[in-house]
């Protein structure tokens, strides 16, 4: 089901409409289809349905890693698969689309701090539900064809701020994405010092200063 499942970093921006400003601290705004809401009690097929609109929520937030968690999309210059190291203190936010009949919807999402992953695969998004998921919300594990599918498109803009969706679903599944961003909270990172003697060093800095880091070639986590 997944196999033509796009995911990129893309130069530019799609945003279909206005965008909204969000209530809550970590999405900034949403564009196009999508609409912010507080965590649901349930993400189970047929139980959050909605035809106009893709549905956006905070999950946990401010959570430590305890063990490298594995992504299918990471931002600019690190883009396809891979992991976020542990000990990265993380916030979870969730995309979720669910009609009631097929029907293809696109937006985006902006967040405040910049996006370490993304997870859409089926295979993954359970991996992380106890660590990472809302207090109270029911996933319902692996059933009702969750995750992203064919023709799917999921894009991180290339500032690490904005994800992009283009979704297609059915009345017996859903489109359900995990979007893994940096903490409020001061972040560990991999410092290259350009000394021969110490190349690199742990330093921790404030989740504002990641973004001008990275671009530098230094990385998260501890070195």
């Amino acid at each position: 089901m997944h196999k033509k499942l796009v995911v990129a970093v893309v130069l530019g921006l799609i945003v279909a409409g206005l965008t909204a400003t969000s209530v809550f601290a970590s999405i900034a705004t949403v564009g196009g289809s999508v609409t912010e809401i507080s965590a649901p009690l349930s993400v189970k097929v047929g139980e959050l349905r909605s035809n106009t609109e893709i549905f956006a929520f905070a999950e946990k937030q401010g959570v430590t890693l305890g063990t490298d968690l594995n992504v299918d999309l990471r931002p600019y210059p690190l883009s396809g698969p891979g992991s976020i190291p542990a000990g990265t203190t993380v916030d979870s936010h969730y995309i979720h689309f669910d009609p009631s009949t097929t029907t293809s919807l696109s937006g985006s999402v902006t967040f405040s701090n910049p996006i370490l992953g993304v997870i859409v695969r089926t295979s993954l998004l359970p991996v992380s539900d106890a660590t990472l998921g809302a207090t109270g919300t029911d996933y319902a594990g692996t059933t009702g064809a969750r995750g992203s599918r064919d023709g799917d498109t999921v894009t991180i803009s290339i500032d690490g701020l904005t994800v992009t969706v283009n979704l297609t679903a059915v009345n017996t599944g859903r489109d359900d994405i995990r979007v893994v961003t940096i903490s409020s909270e001061k972040v560990d990172v991999c410092h290259r010092t350009r000394s021969r003697k110490n190349p690199e060093r742990t330093i921790n800095i404030s989740s504002d200063s990641v973004e001008d880091h990275l671009a530098h070639g230094d990385r998260i986590g501890a070195c």
